[in-house]
């Protein structure tokens, strides 16, 4: 009588979180003449620990009473990584610039100041001098994670005003080395860190500040895209944008 009914695996979800304990899976028809596999022990229990981050495959067979047919369903899942989040603060004067290496899907920055944001990397000016927790809300389908670190601003942002340095960057989108115009600094001592557009930190480089330029070596290294970057020269930061193709 069912012979050719084809199974159906019962699944609610396509993720299954790491920590959700043993699943056990369901599917129609039920009965001895079911069989799991793939991802499922003999009895259709899943054990997401066991089987580790990744995508996985569990199969459900089903033979009829007279043995003649045989057909199966199978359904692909996702088991998520543990979720990461670390906070990059790198402070000049009043202002920070925060990345995060993260693997979550929505962030949420709480920047001890009143103020919040959601991009992976930002710079951000405080208006006062002191010491401000900086958290950040990583969220995924299977957890929260609060990251929280401290930062101490030592100048105020209407003494920035008076020092800000002007970087000029030509050709913007560009191939190969990228020189940085620099208007009012001295010659000194820079770091220079290029972050991706999902917030790594991908370039850094060291050196002297001759004749207010700066080259931007290695560039062609980088695939096409939307780079940040941050430098430090002296006492004075400044951050900026450029794409290259």
């Amino acid at each position: 009588l069912l012979e050719g009914i084809r199974p159906d695996i019962e699944w609610p979800s396509d993720t299954i979180c790491l920590n959700a304990g043993l699943v056990q899976c369901q599917a129609q028809p039920a009965g001895p003449n079911g069989s799991w596999g793939g991802a499922a022990d003999l009895n259709g229990l899943i054990d997401p620990m066991a089987l580790g981050a990744g995508t996985h495959t569990l199969y459900y067979s089903y033979t009829d009473f007279n043995g003649c047919s045989t057909r199966s369903d199978t359904v692909h899942f996702l088991i998520p990584e543990t979720l990461q989040a670390d906070i990059t603060a790198q402070v000049s004067g009043d202002t920070v610039l925060l990345s995060t290496n993260s693997n979550a899907e929505t962030l949420l920055w709480e920047l001890g100041d009143g103020t919040t944001a959601v991009e992976p990397l930002l710079q951000h000016l405080y208006t006062a001098p002191g010491v401000y927790t900086i958290c950040l809300n990583a969220f995924s389908p299977c957890d929260t994670l609060v990251t929280c670190q401290e930062v101490e601003i030592l100048a105020s942002g209407l003494d920035a005003l008076h020092r800000q340095t002007v970087v000029t960057l030509y050709p913007n989108p560009a191939m190969g080395d990228l020189p940085l115009t620099l208007s009012g600094v001295h010659p000194g001592a820079y770091l220079l860190d290029v972050f991706s557009g999902q917030g790594h930190l991908v370039l850094r480089q060291e050196g002297e500040c001759r004749q207010g330029k700066i080259y931007l070596n290695a560039v062609e290294d980088l695939p096409a895209g939307h780079y940040f970057y941050h430098l430090v020269l002296d006492d004075t930061s400044v951050s900026g944008k450029f794409e290259l193709y």
